[in-house]
């Protein structure tokens, strides 16, 4: 049953939530001692906890001992362990596990050679993509690529971790549905992958791009933190201003309008 106000988790021997993820149909959540619970839909086993059965309570999970992130696709999940380690679990159709796992249902490391032995700083998770910030401000990116979300410069599948040229020196990064942002040392915003609704910013909704373009916000201002959601994007700017750019059917951008842009406007935050 749905339920149109918040209803509060009882979690496992009802310890605190530290962080949450939402998938599709699945919810995770860091509880403060570093352990892992999941609930919800489970057809693929992206709860971890060894079954396909759905739960609708949290159970706890099994894997790496203290876990510091975590992100969720429509049905695959990775979490980020304090040695910079990433581990994934869940539907492998498009290779968004990274590599093959010995049991898809259970939460299994990705070994560390696909990130050239670096450690693993911060993850993130599209539909059925993943990006992974390494510790040398290196992205890492492997799963669908249908759309170029990858940012390899083709729509190749990557079920294995590959590294994304071009990009130099990144700070912090996001996934869409089907495209990527990162922001790079020099407050500059990067977008691939999917731009049927203009979500990459760069003034155009007609052709995706495979390899990493600049969004087209101030020349002045930094960014300072980014959002992807299914067809639109969102960055904050360290002058304290909020730009989104891409789908607005729904008023997803916040500037009082309906209308898709292709290019960052500014939210009209109260």
């Amino acid at each position: 049953m749905s339920s149109t106000a918040p209803t509060q988790i009882t979690l496992p021997s009802s310890k605190a939530a530290a962080s949450v993820a939402a998938g599709y149909r699945h919810s995770l959540a860091i509880l403060r001692d570093g352990t892992l619970s999941a609930w919800g839909d489970n057809s693929s086993g992206q709860l971890g906890d060894g079954s396909t059965t759905n739960r609708t309570a949290p159970v706890a999970i099994a894997g790496p001992a203290v876990v510091t992130a975590v992100t969720a696709g429509i049905s695959h999940s990775l979490a980020l362990d304090a040695y910079g380690i990433v581990w994934s679990w869940g539907a492998n159709d498009s290779g968004q596990l990274g590599h093959t796992p010995t049991d898809p249902t259970k939460p299994d490391g990705i070994p560390s050679q696909s990130f050239g032995a670096m450690a693993i700083t911060a993850i993130a998770s599209g539909r059925k993509h993943n990006l992974a910030l390494a510790s040398d401000g290196s992205v890492w990116a492997w799963g669908d690529n249908s759309s170029g979300q990858l940012g390899t410069g083709n729509t190749t599948p990557g079920p294995t971790p590959a590294k994304i040229a071009g990009l130099g020196t990144i700070t912090a990064i996001a996934a869409g549905d089907n495209h990527s942002l990162a922001i790079d040392s020099n407050g500059t915003v990067w977008a691939w992958g999917d731009n049927s609704g203009g979500q990459l910013g760069d003034g155009t909704s007609a052709v995706s791009s495979p390899a990493p373009i600049k969004v087209k916000l101030s020349a002045t201002a930094k960014a300072m933190a980014i959002a992807a959601g299914k067809l639109h994007s969102l960055a904050v700017l360290d002058d304290d201003t909020v730009w989104a750019w891409g789908a607005n059917g729904s008023g997803q951008l916040g500037n009082d309008s309906t209308i898709d842009s292709a290019k960052p406007v500014q939210v009209s935050i109260p």
